[in-house]
Parts: C-alpha cells; sequence; structure tokens
C-alpha cells in the first residue's frame, strides 16, 4: 500500500486559527554558541497545521485524542474534490449531503474519506471563512460506514482537519 503525507509543514509562518497560539520553534541550544548539541524548542496549540479533533473538540463527553485508535488513520481512502465547487463561490462554507451523495457510492467502499475544498493556498494567511460540514454530515457518514473524515483545505491537501466516529 503507497501511503501519501497530507500533512501541513509547521514552521513560524503557519497562520493559526484567530485568536489560537501560533506555533513558535527556537533553538535553546546552539553548537555554535557552545552546546555540545543543538537543541529545540516547540510552542503550539493543537489546532496548528494539520491535527484530528478527537469528539471531545465538539462533545463535553466526548473521547479524547490518546483513546483515539490509531488504525482510524491508515489505510485505503476516498478522496471527493469539492475544490471547484468552493473556489468558484466565495460564499460557499457547507459541505453538504448533497455534496457527498453523488459520491455515496465510493464512500461507501472505504471507512476513509478526505473532501479537498481548495479553500487555503496561503499558509502565512489564514482564510476568511473555512468549509466545515453541515450539522447533518456527520450522521450520514457513520451511516455510510466512514469512520474518519478528512478536509483538506489546500489544493495541495495539506492543511487538514480530522474527525473520526
Amino acid at each position: 500500500m503507497k501511503f501519501w503525507d497530507i500533512s501541513r509543514t509547521l514552521s513560524n509562518e503557519v497562520a493559526p486559527w484567530p485568536g489560537d497560539m501560533p506555533f513558535q520553534f527556537q533553538l535553546t541550544g546552539k553548537i555554535a554558541e557552545g552546546s555540545s548539541v543543538n537543541l529545540g524548542a516547540i510552542k503550539t496549540s493543537v489546532h496548528n497545521g494539520t491535527h484530528a479533533d478527537a469528539r471531545f473538540h465538539f462533545e463535553m463527553e466526548g473521547e479524547t485524542i490518546e483513546k483515539a485508535p490509531l488504525e482510524i488513520y491508515m489505510g485505503r481512502a476516498v478522496v471527493i474534490d469539492l475544490a471547484e465547487a468552493f473556489l468558484g463561490s466565495s460564499e460557499k462554507h457547507l459541505i453538504t449531503t448533497e455534496d457527498l451523495g453523488p459520491h455515496s457510492e465510493e464512500i461507501g467502499e472505504s471507512s476513509r474519506l478526505l473532501i479537498k475544498t481548495g479553500r487555503w493556498s496561503d499558509s502565512a494567511i489564514f482564510p476568511n471563512q473555512i468549509p466545515v460540514i453541515a450539522a447533518d454530515v456527520p450522521q450520514w457518514l457513520q451511516k455510510n460506514g466512514v469512520r474518519l473524515q478528512v478536509v483538506a483545505e489546500s489544493s495541495r491537501a495539506r492543511s487538514c482537519r480530522h474527525r473520526h466516529y
């Protein structure tokens, strides 16, 4: 099986979720300044770059991320490309069952779904509007056997939000 890395590289230039803590990397020890090794420290929010949202993110009593089984995140996935719909309309912000319905047979063949929106093209600037799933989509996905849903905002699938069911 071939694996594709769809994660966005973290750097000090990546725009954070508005109001959240930005990603920060700094060297805390440098060989050039007398340290025996180069050392670095990272300070960040869990919502920077590519990340997984546990049920707890949406539900007070939901499961926290350390309890999410890793096998959900690896394996065959179906990619549904909605970039044309999202790039063609600045008003569109909801991923709906109407968007996914035409792909229901394909979606039913895999328990992992990647939805490509192409909405976030410049990592340094947080988009004015990011696509979100409509309220009825999680139930529709569960009914169709989906255990992992990924929303990829960039055209290269480098900025993603993962949600497992």
